[in-house]
């Protein structure tokens, strides 16, 4: 059943807010760079197929998580706005968001109103934020302290 304060935790459980004057961690670089390559036109956060679903989970292994390209850049506002890229980012299978500066308080409740209407309206599966979730809460354990910070 839906529930909207159970996709807005949800929703808060995908989301990393990363200041552009901190230099990524490595293994997010990493990521990003490969799903970079993958892609023409289309951040491959927001591309689906074969740049998320099969290079990065299916050949870096069933539990990888896919982190998306921050979703404050130009090209994403101007095409898709932060909150329906967010969207479809999840829909694509990325996993974690990377929110830039540009995404404060009101940009996360704009993501929190798209994927509780998406999930509503049908267009969302509960189970794939589940799915996100559960694998960036996986990520949270097993990275070092302090390298990944959990939401606030």
């Amino acid at each position: 059943m839906y529930a909207p304060h159970r996709v807005a935790a949800l929703v808060d459980a995908c989301l990393l807010p990363v200041p552009r004057t901190r230099r990524p961690p490595e293994w997010l670089r990493r990521g990003l760079e490969l799903a970079g390559a993958v892609t023409i036109g289309v951040p491959a956060a927001l591309s689906g197929g074969p740049a998320v679903t099969e290079l990065l989970r299916d050949e870096a292994g069933h539990g990888a998580v896919v982190i998306s390209e921050p979703l404050d850049t130009a090209e994403v506002v101007e095409g898709w706005g932060v909150p329906g890229a967010a969207v479809l980012a999840w829909l694509s299978g990325v996993d974690l968001l990377q929110l830039g500066p540009g995404c404060d308080a009101g940009v996360q409740d704009a993501i929190r109103t798209a994927a509780a209407r998406a999930v509503a309206d049908g267009d969302l599966p509960l189970a794939r934020l589940e799915e996100a979730a559960a694998r960036v809460a996986r990520l949270r354990r097993e990275a070092a302290p302090g390298s990944f910070p959990a939401p606030s």
